[in-house]
């Protein structure tokens, strides 16, 4: 098969330290559009430790009708692998896109848009709306809580997650959440338990500075 030709050539040349990039073009100039073989040709650059490759293959991938829904949850499980929340608002923004109305994808979107402070008012309503919708999801509470956190109403976003039983805001995910909104409304003795619940949990970079930043006001007092 011509492309995968031309990646071996391009293995070859980069392995002797040698100019690689127009074979690896041509190597992807010659996928068939609309087939598989832009997956098999990530998997070599993977195989190979071409990161950088791979991922632009996923991406070229996912603007393909056909491929992006499959090629878009490989990205996000990378992402959440790397920890990378500015890459995974990135495939979130695509997915939305693509999925304007599955609640999941809304809410997912809406937490890492507040975390990243980017677009904070379509976040907000995205977040409202998707509790609203479902106002006994535990995840679309934690994330509409946070919404107005941000926005100065803790009293609200407390009273909002208190509504939960003890058991669905023990959650790890859950507890970070709950624990930064208490210390904010300065139920410290409280708070105190659902930060350290909320520790273990697997936090995003900035999920987990606001653990710590809230720990920390704990600790002064």
């Amino acid at each position: 098969v011509d492309y995968i030709r031309n990646a071996l050539m391009a293995k070859a040349l980069r392995e002797t330290g040698q100019d690689s990039t127009q074979q690896w073009h041509e190597a992807v100039a010659k996928i068939n559009p609309g087939t598989e073989q832009i997956f098999a040709l990530a998997e070599l650059a993977q195989k190979w430790g071409w990161e950088k490759e791979a991922l632009d293959l996923w991406w070229l991938a996912a603007k393909d009708p056909n491929h992006a829904e499959k090629t878009l949850r490989m990205l996000y499980d990378f992402y959440v692998g790397r920890q990378d929340t500015a890459e995974l608002y990135r495939v979130l923004v695509r997915l939305e896109k693509l999925y304007p109305n599955d609640r999941a994808v809304s809410n997912n979107l809406a937490q890492l848009s507040l975390l990243l402070h980017l677009d904070p008012d379509r976040a907000y309503r995205l977040a409202r709306e998707a509790h609203e919708q479902e106002p006994k999801n535990v995840d679309f509470a934690a994330t509409y809580a946070f919404a107005l956190y941000l926005q100065g109403d803790v009293e609200k976003a407390s009273r909002l997650l208190g509504g939960f039983s003890e058991t669905e805001l023990e959650r790890p995910q859950i507890a970070a959440y709950y624990g930064v909104i208490l210390a904010g409304s300065g139920d410290f003795p409280r708070a105190a338990k659902f930060l350290d619940l909320g520790a273990k949990a697997n936090l995003l970079p900035e999920e987990r500075k606001l653990v710590e930043k809230a720990q920390l006001t704990i600790a002064r007092r």
